[in-house]
């Protein structure tokens, strides 16, 4: 009788261990903004401010729909356009604007309102951690066993860190704005089901502009992130 004991206490220490959590990784914050909108500053200001603490993966994507109001943002992509539309359905909300920021791909606030995102990222959960490497000429991503499989989605951000960009025209005009986190390129990486796995990602593949890089596994049907790293 013991030693069947000690059996099933083995199996269940062994199952246990099989559904245990991996370890917590950052928290995501993407901001949605536009060289062209003056309210859009103040929020950059602040991603670079969240930017610097290592419980948060913060991305500055810039949209393109401000480009023909005086004042052509060159860090604008319409893919980033598509995203927010695409986080516009899956939140149920009524329409895009600047400047926006989603949190772990599950909650949005308006992204000059400090309290607002703060209480945001306070209630935020962690997601499970991605650890990225940057190797010769790849990255290699190492991404872990999750406790349930999950459908999701891997996406590739190359981003840059900082930028410095003189404005000439629009609502801007004249001033010089402060950019974090720029991302100068999304990439779609494939499905994941929530399985222990390792990949690369040759640098041929990103801007010569990105120096650093995050990837984030979403559900594919919510949005929501559930692991990320950077």
């Amino acid at each position: 009788m013991n030693r069947i004991c000690t059996m099933i206490a083995a199996a269940l220490l062994i199952a246990g261990a099989a559904r245990a959590a991996p370890p917590a990784g950052p928290v995501v914050v993407e901001l949605f903004t536009s060289q062209g909108c003056n309210s859009c500053p103040p929020a950059d200001a602040l991603l670079g401010e969240l930017a610097s603490r290592p419980d948060v993966l913060a991305l500055a994507l810039h949209i393109t729909y401000w480009n023909d109001l005086g004042w052509r943002d060159a860090f604008s992509q319409r893919a980033f356009d598509e995203r927010q539309r695409w986080y516009v359905d899956k939140l149920n909300l009524r329409s895009a604007y600047t400047p926006q920021m989603v949190v772990n791909g599950a909650q949005d606030v308006v992204g000059s309102q400090r309290a607002a995102v703060n209480r945001a990222l306070d209630k935020a959960a962690r997601p499970a951690a991605i650890t990225l490497h940057n190797m010769n000429d790849v990255i290699e991503i190492t991404l872990p066993a999750l406790a349930s499989a999950c459908d999701c989605e891997l996406m590739l951000f190359g981003i840059r860190p900082s930028a410095s960009t003189p404005v000439r025209s629009g609502e801007n005009g004249g001033r010089t704005l402060k950019e974090f986190q720029v991302v100068r390129v999304m990439q779609l990486l494939g499905k994941w089901q929530g399985d222990a796995r390792v990949l690369q990602v040759a640098h041929a593949r990103m801007p010569a502009d990105a120096s650093g890089f995050a990837v984030l596994a979403q559900q594919r049907w919510t949005g929501k992130v559930v692991a990320a790293g950077q």
